[in-house]
């Protein structure tokens, strides 16, 4: 069996994380990693592991091919369908405040890292303030289709403990409040001219929206022909929430801000889609952490 450091299972995703307890400078040579103390261990001498990365990717492998097994059968899903789709994450986190990351090795890591994704899955480089927001945003990458609004296959709690029993594993319940669990955690407030306000409530770590009913879990509906068939994305990493345009066509706004890179909405921030502000074409919305008393609404659509 895999010895892990920690093994992440939550009700979207798993990770693998290797902690390293090195101090000082890291660098990297080939394909070893060193700080001025020597090199970073891997492993046991005899497991022949050149670096962390590998050894927590290895151990990765093996997790991943029990959730297969375990998930084929829990979601009635085809084994070679898993085989290609199913993600398990793989971390080294460095522990000491004391060790230092230079950008250039980071990138040797990362680059390294990104040149076996196909092979290895998703690898990343953390240091303690960045894990809960990484383990927020574990996911299995497997959704259950168009009927089901392409919502995320879940694991249910006695599937978890049945993983948590096989590797002989202990609860970590701290992860629990970081995790989205069936309630919303936000919502958008929907308006349009001459009609009730509309919620739309945010469930999942991610979706889309957009005029594409077959790719957007958030459909915009026909008379908006300023929105793009797949036109922004939301995503919740921690308890931030992320907006992304999706190269649409005629953009999407904040507060009357066109959105470039990704930004992180605040209560009260009014998101429209194809245009600067609410008019013909363009499509409304506001973005809450909860719904004020004086909304009049009905939840018609769900994330």
């Amino acid at each position: 069996e895999p010895s892990a450091d920690l093994l992440v299972i939550t009700e979207l995703g798993m990770g693998v994380v290797e902690l390293k307890h090195s101090a000082g400078l890291l660098h990297v040579q080939g394909e070893t990693w060193l700080t001025e103390h020597g090199a970073v261990r891997a492993g046991t001498p005899n497991q022949g592991y050149a670096n962390p990365r590998q050894q927590v990717q290895s151990y990765t492998g093996k997790i991943r091919e029990l959730m297969v097994t375990y998930c084929t059968d829990w979601w009635s899903i085809p084994m070679r369908t898993l085989n290609k789709t199913l993600r398990v994450q793989s971390a080294v986190c460095f522990t000491k405040p004391s060790l230092i990351i230079p950008d250039d090795a980071k990138m040797a890591i990362i680059s390294a890292a990104d040149a076996d994704y196909s092979r290895l899955g998703r690898f990343d480089l953390l240091v303690p303030p960045e894990f809960p927001a990484w383990v927020a945003a574990l996911r299995f990458e497997v959704s259950q289709g168009s009927a089901a609004r392409y919502q995320p296959y879940r694991l249910e709690q006695h599937q978890i403990s049945q993983v948590i029993e096989h590797f002989q594993a202990a609860e970590w319940s701290a992860v629990q409040a970081l995790m989205p669990s069936g309630q919303a955690y936000a919502y958008l407030i929907i308006r349009a001219e001459q009609q009730e306000p509309q919620i739309f409530s945010l469930h999942t770590l991610d979706f889309q929206v957009g005029r594409s009913a077959s790719n957007c879990a958030l459909t915009v509906p026909r008379g908006y022909g300023k929105v793009s068939r797949v036109h922004a994305q939301f995503n919740r990493y921690s308890d931030d929430i992320w907006l992304q345009d999706l190269h649409s066509s005629h953009g999407t706004y904040v507060n009357g801000v066109r959105v470039g890179q990704a930004v992180i909405l605040k209560p009260g921030d009014q998101i429209t889609l194809g245009g600067p502000r609410p008019e013909p074409g363009v499509y409304t919305c506001e973005f809450v952490r909860r719904l004020p008393d004086d909304v009049l609404a009905t939840e018609t659509v769900y994330g």
